[in-house]
């Protein structure tokens, strides 16, 4: 049997309820299909969890309740423990280190440090007055590609990543939705093609692939030759930021396909397949330490929206760029299906050339708001999320509703994240909230400057700025493909200020 509806408990916050949500939860894990090695850790994991909220969000004696979700995914559990309790930052409690107990004998950090020992993900999100929720993840399989393949066949892919490209044309292919069985196939050909550096770690492990592709939060699609061998893989992926504008990506080719006009055959596919779910529009990301993978989105009427730098490490291309480089900086591209022609947006009077230009390049008009008289109130505390990219060594910071405190907060988020070794830092601001023209000259106080906007379905247009940790990026090693490019990247030349250094 398989459960697809949430399960809620509320719940006394009292440590003797423990042993019935450790029932529901091992119930539903159970239903769902986890092994009972699995389950036991589930339940680790979920209890250190709840003693912690137990220890540290209640005062002495007080008597309140807390929720438990569990919410059935795709790929796994999801546990969301809700509570009214005291803030907490995770930030705050020193990582815990089990070599130094027998010298200090501090269980300090010992309750996180198990949460993240026993199941997959761990998050904490405060939200302001409707309190913090802590959540829990356990995959169903996280076994990757590195671990499924043979010791023969991880060389095989090693050596795959210098193969000399076949000439070019010279393979004749389809282009089709994948298979079950292709999805141990894609992960080892991105693993062929990026070693263990891509953006979307999901893509090594097969089991992900296929259940996203079976729940739609993957469209994917396969280049596959006359013998039935996979050559490249290219995917829409629905995100939750917007699921009506979905990034065109995971696009990869094994290193000897190249050149065969894979991409060529796909993006139009997708691009149609896009226009039948509905979606507002879709979004590409291309590299900058060459120019290619901005051409090929240029080429389907896509258009230049924002410059990431520093997104990710610097990588070499085979017989296109070789040697040491800077890390690779990315541009935003985006394509608008919907006959949407105009935005309202607001936005500071000193952007708002730019930001003008790049929705005149997307075919829209931009309508910059003036009037905020009637902006709500703020609320004592600001609601933010932060995602973190650990193989790319970058941070993004949403600001979903502003607060009073939203200075001290970007702020004490930026520190922990500069501390934390994050080279880059992105802010993303909603364009439809009229708090953006007070707090975005504080922002900028704080050395975060601007990136470019993110298209969106209405009302979720997003403003970008980025924040460079102490370094300097060299622009002339950026190659961008088109005059809107130039200029974009010109602008970001005079705001960055490690440039003035």
């Amino acid at each position: 049997m398989k459960i697809k509806h949430p399960v809620k408990l509320t719940v006394p916050n009292k440590i003797d309820y423990l042993p019935i949500i450790d029932k529901t939860v091992s119930t539903m894990a159970r239903k769902l299909g986890f092994k009972k090695q699995d389950i036991a850790k589930i339940k680790v994991g979920l209890e250190e969890a709840v003693v912690h909220i137990l220890e540290t969000a209640f005062s002495p004696g007080e008597e309140t309740t807390f929720d438990v979700i569990l919410q059935p995914q795709t790929t796994g559990l999801k546990i969301i423990l809700k509570e009214m309790g005291m803030p907490f930052d995770p930030k705050s409690v020193d990582e815990y280190d089990p070599a130094k107990l027998k010298d200090t004998y501090s269980e300090e950090g010992l309750g996180v440090f198990l949460m993240q020992q026993f199941v997959d993900e761990v998050s904490f999100l405060n939200l302001g007055k409707e309190g913090k929720e802590t959540h829990l993840f356990k995959y169903f399989n996280n076994k990757s590609v590195e671990e499924m393949m043979s010791s023969e066949e991880l060389e095989k892919a090693k050596k795959a990543f210098t193969e000399e490209p076949l000439p070019r044309n010279s393979v004749e292919f389809i282009i089709r939705r994948i298979k079950e069985k292709e999805a141990v196939e894609i992960s080892k050909c991105a693993y062929s093609s990026y070693g263990y550096s891509y953006i979307n770690e999901d893509i090594y492990f097969p089991d992900r692939i296929w259940s996203q592709n079976q729940s739609g939060e993957l469209i994917s699609l396969v280049a596959v030759t006359k013998d039935g061998k996979i050559m490249g893989h290219t995917a829409l992926e629905i995100e939750e930021r917007d699921p009506l504008f979905p990034q065109l990506g995971m696009a990869f080719v094994m290193p000897r396909y190249r050149g065969q006009g894979c991409l060529n055959q796909a993006v139009p596919r997708l691009i149609g397949i896009a226009n039948e779910h509905g979606f507002t529009g879709v979004y590409g990301r291309g590299i900058t330490t060459h120019p290619y993978s901005q051409k090929s989105l240029l080429k389907f009427n896509f258009s230049e929206t924002a410059l990431l730098l520093s997104s990710g490490p610097g990588r070499e291309y085979r017989g296109i760029v070789e040697g040491l480089t800077q890390r690779e900086s990315v541009m935003l591209l985006s394509h608008m299906l919907k006959d949407v022609r105009e935005v309202n947006l607001y936005a500071p009077v000193k952007h708002q050339p730019i930001i003008g230009k790049i929705y005149e390049n997307l075919g829209l008009r931009a309508r910059f708001n003036t009037e905020t008289k009637n902006k709500s109130a703020l609320n004592p505390q600001s609601v933010i999320t932060i995602k973190t990219e650990n193989v790319n060594q970058v941070a993004h910071i949403f600001m979903l509703e502003y607060g009073t405190n939203v200075i001290d907060e970007v702020l004490h988020n930026l520190k922990s994240l500069c501390l934390d070794r994050f080279e880059t830092i992105y802010l993303h601001l909603k364009m439809n909230d009229p708090h953006i023209l007070d707090f975005l000259p504080e922002f900028e106080k704080m050395d975060f400057f601007f990136a470019g906007i993110m298209p969106a379905s209405s009302g979720k247009e997003e403003l970008i700025l980025q924040y460079l940790n102490n370094y300097r990026i060299n622009y002339e090693n950026i190659k961008v493909a088109s005059d809107m490019g130039t200029e974009l990247k010109e602008y970001l030349h005079n705001l960055d200020p490690n440039q003035k250094i």
